[in-house]
């Protein structure tokens, strides 16, 4: 490709616009020193979720429930008028969501044990909320179904259909010939 001396001034300005842009819309992704993504609020935060609940690593399922239920009737925000008692609220609901159940938790022991994974930590995490909790064997069967339902008056009007007919059998002819 060829480029005349007028497009080469305007090429270039086209290039350092878009260098400008992709810099500025990855500014917003990355942590302040540019150096890793920057964390969307998976799980706790940068905050760790057993601290948050104050309970430790060891603990079981009911004593994570018995805290939970303790902290969120003293944090409310209907009980509690403190101004920032939303947030302190959301930030218990949080640390409760991600250890409330052996697969969550589990997850976020990993990124705890992993930190660097970011990639495979933010996968963990959207898996069990975005992931549909439905088996793929009835889906399956279901789309044969429905595409055998519209199949069958396809093929029956094909067959009545005389040109068809003919084409088909100097087909098999032509074929077997």
């Amino acid at each position: 490709m060829v480029l005349s001396p007028q497009a080469t001034p305007r090429a270039a300005l086209a290039a350092a616009l878009l260098l400008l842009a992709l810099a500025a819309c990855s500014a917003q992704y990355t942590d302040e020193d540019g150096s890793r993504p920057k964390e969307y609020g998976i799980y706790c935060g940068k905050e760790n979720c057993y601290e948050v609940l104050g309970v430790t690593p060891d603990a079981t399922e009911a004593q994570i429930k018995k805290v939970y239920r303790k902290l969120a009737r003293d944090l409310h925000p209907d009980r509690n008028k403190g101004e920032d008692a939303k947030e302190k609220f959301q930030r218990v609901a949080a640390a409760y969501e991600a250890l409330r159940d052996e697969e969550s938790r589990k997850d976020y022991d990993y990124l705890l044990a992993h930190p660097d994974e970011y990639y495979r930590n933010l996968y963990r995490y959207f898996k069990g909320k975005a992931a549909p909790k439905l088996d793929v064997l009835p889906i399956l069967v279901v789309l044969l179904i429905v595409v055998s339902v519209f199949q069958v008056p396809l093929a029956a009007q094909m067959l009545r259909n005389d040109s068809f007919v003919a084409i088909s059998a100097a087909v098999l002819l032509y074929v077997n010939g």
